[in-house]
């Protein structure tokens, strides 16, 4: 849920409070990326510091380590050892990358995992599958954007 706090009449800018079942967050707020769930030259201390939440890509989570280790470990956050929002996103935008992206159709996205070279089918319910896994709290949908 979001609350508006307040708003400028000018310009129409918002500040808020994001809040889910285990958090509350004000905005606007840093979020760090933390694609491969590590944020970058930081260390988990000084990410609990600076961030109240991090947002980290379920497609690549899923290739290495993959969900089920994640949700075996107690989730993302135990996993980082992070104690803010985790966000998540699809991964939908690797169909911009030559090397992960092979096709797609109305059902899924075909990607190749960077690894192994395997195949991976990804569809939206599969997607959502995952980033429960993970223990996401704010997850976005698989969504396929045109380039124009």
């Amino acid at each position: 849920m979001f609350k508006i706090t307040h708003k400028d009449k000018k310009t129409q800018a918002r500040v808020g409070i994001l809040k889910n079942k285990k958090h509350s967050i004000k905005t606007p707020f840093f979020m760090p990326v933390a694609t491969k769930a590590t944020a970058k030259y930081i260390n988990s201390k000084q990410l609990n510091e600076v961030a109240q939440a991090i947002i980290s890509n379920a497609l690549i989570l899923s290739i290495n380590p993959g969900s089920e280790i994640i949700k075996k470990l107690g989730g993302i956050g135990k996993f980082m050892n992070f104690s803010g929002v985790n966000a998540t996103d699809s991964g939908g935008f690797q169909m911009y990358s030559p090397s992960l992206y092979l096709k797609s159709n109305e059902k899924g996205v075909y990607f190749k995992n960077p690894v192994s070279g395997e195949k991976i089918f990804m569809t939206p319910e599969k997607n959502m599958k995952i980033q429960s896994n993970i223990n996401a709290e704010i997850a976005m949908c698989l969504d396929s954007m045109p380039l124009y």
